[in-house]
Order: C-alpha cells, then sequence, then structure tokens
C-alpha cells in the first residue's frame, strides 16, 4: 500500500513492476489515455511532490499490465488447443493411409505422402476387392483441420463399403454425392477420382468427380504418351443431384498410372511460382521405369524433383 507522500517508493514500485513482468507491448490504453513505458516512468519521476499522480500512473501500469499478462495466456491456451487439433488432423490422415505396396499378380501400387504445414483433406486408397480387382481412391476434401480430417475418413469408409457391394462407378458416385450433400457441414465438399483396375483384362474404369486430371502413363510404338484421364463431373457434395459418368481406358504390359492431389502441382518456390501440371507430365514422359523398377522408381523422381523446386520453402 502506498501512503500519500510515498512518491520515491511508487517511484521505485513503477520501475521494478515494468522492468521485470514480461511486457510484450510499447504502449497501453487507459482510460482515452496512452502511455508508454518511458513516458510512464518519466510521469512517475516528475511527480515529487505530488504522490496523487505518482499513484494513478502506477495503478494504471498495474491494470494494464495485470490485461496483458491475461491476454497472453489466452493465447498461449489458444495457440496449444491449434496445436492439439493439427497433431489429432495429422494422425487421422496418416492412419487413414495405406503404408504397404499391394501386389496382385504382375500389378504393383504404392503411394506416398508429403506433408505439410497445415492438415488438409488429402487423400489416396487402394485395396484389393472380392473380385480379384483393385479399388484405386484419390481425393481432396475442402478445408482445414480436423474437420477435414475427420469428414476424409468418413469419406472413405463410405466408399470401401459400397465398392465392396458394388462396381457401378457411376451409381456408387452419385450416392455418396447426395449423402455428402446431406450429412456434411455447409460447404464441405470433396474431389473425388475413384477407378476399379482388373488385372486379368488390364482395363481401368473410373469416375473422375471434379478432381486434377490424373495420368495414364503408355509406351506406343511411335514413344511415351500420357493420357489425361479428365474430369467428367462436378465435386461431390457440391452440387448434388447432376450425375456422373464412367469411363473405361485399356492399357498394356510396361504402361503405368500416376495418381496425386493438387499439393503436389500447387507447390511453390521462394519466387510464389507454382510447379504446375505441364512440369509432372513433362518428368513423367522423362522418366525412365522399368518392370524390376515398379513405383518407386516414380514416386522418388518426383519427390526429388518437387524437393529441388521447393527449395527451402515449406509445404503449405
Amino acid at each position: 500500500a502506498l501512503k500519500a507522500g510515498d512518491t520515491n517508493r511508487a517511484k521505485a514500485y513503477a520501475v521494478e513492476l515494468l522492468q521485470n513482468l514480461d511486457v510484450t507491448l510499447d504502449s497501453w490504453n487507459y482510460g482515452n489515455m496512452i502511455y508508454d513505458y518511458n513516458s510512464l516512468l518519466g510521469q512517475i519521476a516528475l511527480s515529487e511532490g505530488k504522490p496523487d499522480e505518482a499513484a494513478k500512473f502506477l495503478l494504471a501500469a498495474g491494470k494494464i499490465l495485470a490485461g496483458d499478462i491475461q491476454k497472453q495466456q489466452e493465447l498461449l491456451v489458444g495457440q496449444e488447443r491449434l496445436k492439439r487439433e493439427l497433431e489429432l488432423g495429422r494422425q487421422i490422415q496418416s492412419e487413414m493411409l495405406p503404408h504397404d505396396a499391394l501386389r496382385l499378380g504382375l500389378t504393383e501400387v504404392k503411394g506416398m505422402s508429403i506433408p505439410a504445414r497445415e492438415v488438409g483433406g488429402d487423400f489416396f486408397n487402394y485395396f484389393a476387392l472380392d473380385s480379384g480387382q483393385v479399388a484405386l481412391l484419390v481425393g481432396d476434401v475442402s478445408g482445414k483441420g480436423v474437420g477435414a480430417a475427420l469428414l476424409m475418413a468418413n469419406f472413405q469408409a463410405a466408399l470401401r463399403t459400397r465398392l465392396q457391394l458394388g462396381h457401378d462407378l457411376a451409381a456408387i458416385a452419385d450416392a455418396i454425392d447426395r449423402d455428402v450433400a446431406a450429412t456434411a457441414p455447409r460447404g464441405l465438399y470433396a474431389t473425388l477420382f475413384v477407378g476399379i483396375f482388373d488385372p486379368s483384362s488390364r482395363r481401368l474404369r473410373y469416375v473422375n468427380a471434379g478432381h486434377n486430371p490424373q495420368f495414364a502413363v503408355r509406351h506406343t510404338p511411335s514413344g511415351t504418351v500420357i493420357d489425361r484421364l479428365s474430369s467428367a463431373g462436378t465435386p461431390i457434395g457440391l452440387l448434388p443431384g447432376h450425375g456422373y459418368t464412367q469411363r473405361e481406358i485399356q492399357l498394356a504390359a510396361g504402361d503405368h498410372l500416376f495418381f496425386y492431389t493438387d499439393g503436389v502441382v500447387e507447390t511453390e518456390n521462394a519466387q510464389g511460382d507454382q510447379f504446375g501440371p505441364e512440369r509432372l507430365e513433362h518428368l513423367l514422359l522423362t522418366t525412365t521405369v522399368t518392370s524390376a523398377d515398379g513405383p518407386d522408381a516414380i514416386l522418388q523422381s518426383v519427390e526429388a524433383e518437387i524437393k529441388t523446386f521447393r527449395g527451402d520453402t515449406e509445404p503449405f
């Protein structure tokens, strides 16, 4: 407690208070007045013989510093909550991705994920069906964080169940489209490429619902060419009820499929330039792959090229 006339004690206490507390602001609002650190001490120093003014300034400092500390604590709590949410989102996303290659006869499927700073809804999956065919999924749920990760998990579970029960991809996409529109939070939707590959006939049936064009890299007598498996419908859940079209492509021995999400082509370097689909296509056309290499050669080549292009820029 400060008594009238105890100006020196007020000055000393104010200096100690202001210097020892972790103050991050250079100035404070108090009423209709603004005080900065130096002027506050100056006002107290000039308050010799005016203990009431010294006490007033000291009170202002104490109240504003207390409020600042509370804001700092609230900020730290919010940052910790966000950190936990991001970790949970990454855990959900990681657990939903396949970690081992799938081999079915002479067919081999493998994928990889490059972690980004923010957790999004990008996903891929592949698994064998009871028919001996292979289901292939790649997509991107709108949004970030746990919400996108949870929707992605539910989305994949629904697709896996429906693909085991029926193989009409247009009907499956239409049913999922209506389900997402009816149950997902407003504004959430997903791009999707879903395919079924038959290893015995080397035929791929697919539906592309608003996703990036996926690539079929084919070897012909005149050289290597790329067929773009382009979108033929709107993203799932965005404009429900418009229907989807199933397409087919015939592959040959030595051909390969390359599926990806927009995080690949939208990777930016320090200048803000994007990697782009043209670079990706050129890389796929010029990467030499033998039957002994399998998918690893392509995945490693694309990963290395993206890292070189990105440099020190952190993936978003």
